[in-house]
């Protein structure tokens, strides 16, 4: 049960393909696809903050041929790396949903310059353990990222009423090899 919590904590975090937003519309979708490196998350749910690894996590991004997108990542937990992929599916109001072992999330927003870094807000759609958890994520496709960036996505955790302590900035340090699917 507890492996299913921590990859519960990866599952959370790959929202970068759910480009659907007044800003992110004027990306073309192929600007989102390949590698990116999670920098940094926000979230309300204790259970993650306590459980998860501080490194840095990387995903690779596809677009399948329905026009929904495949994520690959090997995500860090106390057990070693686990390999995960995910589905992410449009839905008709033009938000992407994927589901996990621990219900179905919904993508909320996404902020992004098209080429460099990604925000993205997730929120379960039912509640767990009585908690509906909300996910402020931030992306970019290096390793680092700018302080003007950083300043947008704390920005953004105020914006949500999430403390500043419920944000987990991860070590400049690569969890798991990298893939290249």
């Amino acid at each position: 049960m507890k492996l299913l919590w921590l990859c519960g904590l990866g599952i959370a975090l790959l929202c970068v393909p759910c480009a659907t937003f007044e800003e992110a519309d004027r990306c073309g979708f192929d600007q989102l696809l390949g590698k990116w490196y999670l920098l940094a998350v926000a979230t309300n749910c204790e259970w993650m903050i306590e459980h998860m690894t501080k490194e840095i996590t990387a995903s690779n991004i596809s677009r399948l041929e329905d026009g929904n997108f495949h994520v690959y990542t090997n995500f860090s937990t106390t057990y070693g790396c686990v390999e995960m992929e995910f589905i992410y599916t449009k839905l008709e109001n033009g938000k992407y949903t994927y589901t996990t072992g621990f219900g179905d999330k919904i993508i909320d927003m996404l902020k992004t310059d098209c080429d460099n870094y990604v925000i993205t807000v997730s929120t379960d759609l039912e509640p767990i353990e009585d908690q509906v958890c909300k996910f402020v994520s931030l992306y970019d496709r290096t390793m680092s990222v700018s302080q003007s960036v950083e300043q947008l996505f704390e920005d953004q955790v105020a914006e949500l009423e999430l403390d500043p302590d419920q944000i987990i900035h991860l070590a400049n340090k690569l969890a798991c090899t990298e893939n290249n699917n």
